[in-house]
């Protein structure tokens, strides 16, 4: 927007010269070059004639890879940067050449004279820190990304950067700080937080990260994103093998009813929390008191629908498939679901439609592939099973359950020889499991 105004005032060569340099340091060079042809022909004996002709050469020269001629417009710039340090389109080819010379220490003096003249031009610090960089000056770069922070809280990579230098420099409060701060912006819970829990995992475990968001759940020093917090808390707890805790952060998040989809998924989270746990009953109260409120909600209908086919229940649990709404996603649990409902109710090829589906939504995750693999297997499909075996154990070469069947599918194609390369994968890859294979592989069919 800024370039459309400046452009719609330019009026004398001046005004285009201007535009010019506030291309160059945005990286538009073509708009650069048609802002430097427009100062030229508007006055081609303008005061900075001569500099808008280097910087048209330079940049001409560096498209065509001709450096020698790059060097030569460089130098005619070197001379008007020298007798006029305010000329900003001299500057930047002389800062430009310089640093993909590797010459930092040169070109850190003029960057920071631009500085001084427009202290908050983003695309200036930039080039400051990339002279730092290039000099290897790593307190200065520090103290940049600091001064940067600070300076363009609206830029979102700045935190990432400055964190990244905080880690690496051992400063791990500070970084930690920063983390937190980005997570109390409205604007950006959804993408800090698990940035955040990242970084704690990273520094102190799962059970470190756990402690510390207690601490500030306890501590009330909350103003944004506390559901997400004690779903992430939840989450952690789970990890280390404290359900009781986990449950009751779910708890807190059900019960503070904040009106958002963060009820919800709390509850669907519960619920599986509780199942897992053996207590199907109150998982159950869970799902219903959610759908009491959600019918369509998808994630509680697929929870119900798994329980109902685990209790032979198959037109119930297709009516809550399809309640889920889901026929046009590409859903891999979906059309797992789909798929066994099908088997149930004795529907074989639509079964393996939907498994088919499944593995190719879930793009060849290692469980889909193993439930279209054990289909095929019973439905003695083996070729089919041996290729989609073969493209599994390419992406997921170390799991013991798809070696196991493509050792079943080997020996039942008679391949004497496949079956035993596999064999011994199976051996390398977990000696445990290839004693229990000893003899009977046909015991992982379907």
């Amino acid at each position: 927007m800024m370039l459309t105004q400046v452009n719609q005032s330019a009026v004398d060569a001046g005004d285009h010269f201007r535009l010019a340099e506030l291309s160059l340091f945005l990286g538009r060079w073509s708009e650069a070059i048609t802002q430097l042809s427009a100062a030229i022909q508007s006055d081609s004996d303008f005061e900075h004639a001569g500099s808008a002709r280097a910087a048209r050469d330079y940049i001409a020269a560096i498209t065509d890879n001709d450096e020698d001629s790059a060097h030569e417009a460089y130098s005619r710039e070197r001379s008007h940067l020298d007798k006029d340090p305010e000329d900003g389109v001299a500057a930047y080819v002389v800062v430009h050449w310089l640093l993909r010379s590797d010459n930092g220490t040169q070109a850190l003096p003029i960057i920071e004279a631009l500085i001084q003249r427009q202290p908050h031009l983003y695309q200036y610090d930039e080039l400051k820190l990339a002279a730092l960089q290039d000099v290897g000056d790593n307190p200065r770069i520090g103290a940049q990304l600091a001064s940067m922070h600070a300076k363009y809280p609206e830029r979102r990579e700045l935190s990432g950067w400055y964190v990244a230098w905080l880690e690496a420099n051992s400063d791990i409060r500070a970084a930690s700080d920063i983390l937190f701060a980005e997570t109390q912006k409205e604007s950006r819970t959804e993408t800090s937080i698990p940035k955040y829990v990242e970084f704690l995992q990273r520094h102190g475990g799962d059970g470190g990260a756990a402690k510390r968001l207690q601490e500030l759940l306890d501590a009330g020093e909350l103003t944004v994103g506390e559901p997400d917090f004690r779903l992430a808390l939840a989450d952690l707890w789970e990890k280390v093998g404290n359900v009781p805790f986990a449950v009751r952060t779910l708890e807190a998040v059900v019960e503070g009813g904040d009106g958002t989809g963060k009820r919800s998924d709390a509850i669907v989270r519960l619920a599986r929390l509780l199942d897992a746990s053996g207590d199907r009953q109150r998982a159950r109260s869970e799902i219903d008191r959610l759908l009491g409120w959600d019918s369509e909600n998808s994630a509680a209908l697929k929870i119900r629908a798994r329980w109902n086919l685990e209790d032979g229940l198959a037109d119930d649990a297709l009516r809550d498939l399809l309640g889920a709404n889901l026929q046009l996603s590409r859903d891999a649990e979906y059309a797992t679901l789909l798929g066994e409902v099908y088997l149930l109710q004795g529907l074989r090829t639509l079964a393996g439609q939907q498994f088919a589906l499944a593995y190719e939504y879930s793009r060849g995750a290692a469980p889909e592939a193993k439930r279209l693999a054990n289909h095929l297997i019973s439905e003695l499909n083996y070729g089919s099973a041996d290729l989609l075996l073969e493209t599994a154990l390419d992406r997921h070469p170390e799991n013991v359950e798809l070696l196991k069947l493509a050792i079943t599918v080997a020996s039942e194609l008679g391949d004497e020889v496949r079956s035993a390369s596999l064999t011994e994968r199976l051996r390398v890859s977990d000696d445990a499991a290839a004693s229990v294979l000893n003899g009977d592989t046909t015991e992982y069919r379907r």
